[in-house]
């Protein structure tokens, strides 16, 4: 198959909306460039990023995006067989000094961060919850009683976005075992008549800044109770924490660029772009045998 046509099915999987065309510009730029991508070799695939800085010709997030690009689509050769796992090794490690990090936690942060919380039943099941969907806190606060029944039975979640999102409500798998005994547990000691999955001690609708405040709280007593192997930086003690683990470890697990983008629910794919950026083919974290929340 062309370059071109494995390019072009790259980018139907990975954007369903194709409405950025900045990101079909500069892949082609770079197929054109590299010419077979599949026969590339890693000297030449090294020297063409190095001539690219080098030129002077394009502003350093231009180039990073392309780089960028790049390593997505090795990825996803990769995952096809087509390329060897070398190739795509080679890519990520290429210089990109602009690079965004995924802010996370270590697997054992967030076990100490569970066991933290372990006695009580509400926020336990909350935070299992943030691990098994990768949802943002204004998604948790509006999921209702009947929704998390339903997804029982179904498998689906349905999550209802805000902000640039407003108005849509997207498909979150939602077959947990371990989430789905947690907050059974949970809602058996309820005794208010809220349609809310999560509410506070009075039966009212949680709000985000309660959240937070009750993710801050169990990762300061995690770093406490087990503070010589957890010690989680303070600016990491937010609930969106937990969403970037979750999809980070979703990553490394499956290797699916697309399944990836899928699970975290995001608009571009560019965003989960900087997942597949920042980790390791070597690297084979393990969520259910590590972490313990699936």
């Amino acid at each position: 198959m062309k370059s071109m046509d494995l390019m072009e099915e790259f980018i139907a999987q990975m954007d369903h909306k194709k409405s950025e065309p900045n990101v079909r510009s500069q892949l082609s730029a770079f197929v054109r460039d590299i010419g077979d991508v599949c026969d590339v070799t890693p000297v030449e695939l090294k020297g063409y990023f190095k001539d690219l800085a080098q030129m002077g010709k394009y502003k350093p997030a231009t180039i990073n995006l392309r780089i960028s690009l790049a390593r997505g689509m090795y990825s996803w050769l990769v995952s096809k067989k087509l390329v060897s796992e070398d190739m795509m090794i080679l890519v990520k490690n290429v210089h990109d000094p602009d690079k965004r990090r995924v802010k996370r936690i270590t697997l054992d942060e967030v076990e100490y961060t569970l066991l933290a919380a372990r006695e009580n039943k509400r926020d336990y099941a909350m935070l299992l919850f943030f691990l098994a969907t990768a949802c943002r806190v204004s998604e948790i606060c509006r999921v209702r009683l009947w929704e998390f029944k339903r997804a029982i039975n179904s498998g689906v979640l349905m999550l209802h976005g805000k902000g640039r999102g407003s108005g849509k409500d997207e498909a979150v798998a939602f077959n947990n075992p371990k989430t789905i005994k947690a907050i059974k547990k949970y809602l058996k000691e309820r005794q208010d008549d809220s349609d809310y999955l999560f509410v506070t001690h009075l039966g009212n609708k949680m709000g985000s800044r309660s959240i937070q405040q009750i993710v801050k709280k169990y990762m300061l007593l995690a770093n406490a109770k087990y503070h010589k192997q957890c010690q989680i930086e303070e600016g990491l003690m937010h609930p969106h924490t937990l969403r970037h683990t979750a999809i980070d470890e979703f990553w490394k697990n499956s290797r699916e660029p697309v399944a990836t983008k899928d699970f975290g629910r995001h608009g571009s794919f560019t965003t989960t772009l900087i997942y597949i950026n920042q980790t390791d083919l070597k690297q084979q974290g393990s969520v259910v045998n590590k972490a313990g929340w699936n």
